[in-house]
């Protein structure tokens, strides 16, 4: 008698699978022309599978945002934590390099944003208080070198703004400034 080998399961868990599909078909498509159907149909798992762990479409986005803001987040702790900034440029300098160094995350969270922009205010409700999170982070890494919270404040907006632009020129190719240049400019 023939001994029938199960197939073995995938490495990935599929949580994490139907995470980085999603990903690349909104990479692809962008979110409004990604279904959760091309996504199931992409990794070979049932609808019901994919609703098992994602009610719904917005609450997979939401998650892809928190990876991506999280990711940013731990990528500027776990740098503060092997070398402490001694100047407040020095946060800044960690800061811009995690929030720009992934160009496809990049990507990701403005398509995330334009969704947001046309309308989606439910999920803009919750994205933005996963980004407050991350934006918390850059502002206790600055606080110590500011005069106020106020002033730590405006300059993690600023340094927010100059790394969404400057992901923003990456993506459109025309970007003419290196953001860890950008960090002379500013007065930390």
């Amino acid at each position: 008698m023939l001994a029938v080998r199960k197939p073995e399961p995938p490495k990935e868990p599929t949580r994490e699978r139907i995470i980085s599909t999603a990903s690349a078909q909104i990479l692809l498509k962008g979110i409004t022309n990604t279904s959760l159907s091309d996504i199931a149909k992409a990794i070979k798992i049932s609808k019901g599978t994919l609703y098992y762990h994602f009610r719904s479409k917005d609450s997979l986005i939401e998650e892809i945002a928190r990876q991506n803001f999280d990711e940013v987040a731990t990528r500027i702790r776990e740098e503060l934590e092997k070398k402490p900034a001694k100047k407040g440029k020095e946060v800044v300098a960690i800061a811009m390099e995690a929030l720009t160094i992934e160009r496809k995350n990049a990507k990701i969270v403005h398509l995330i944003f334009l969704e947001i922009l046309h309308g989606n205010r439910k999920l803009g409700m919750k994205i933005l208080k996963i980004y407050q999170e991350m934006k918390k982070t850059i502002f206790d890494a600055l606080l110590p070198f500011c005069k106020d919270e106020a002033e730590a404040a405006k300059l993690t907006s600023l340094v927010l703004a100059i790394a969404e632009g400057a992901n923003l020129g990456n993506m459109l190719g025309m970007n003419e400034i290196d953001t860890s240049e950008s960090v002379k400019y500013l007065k930390v």
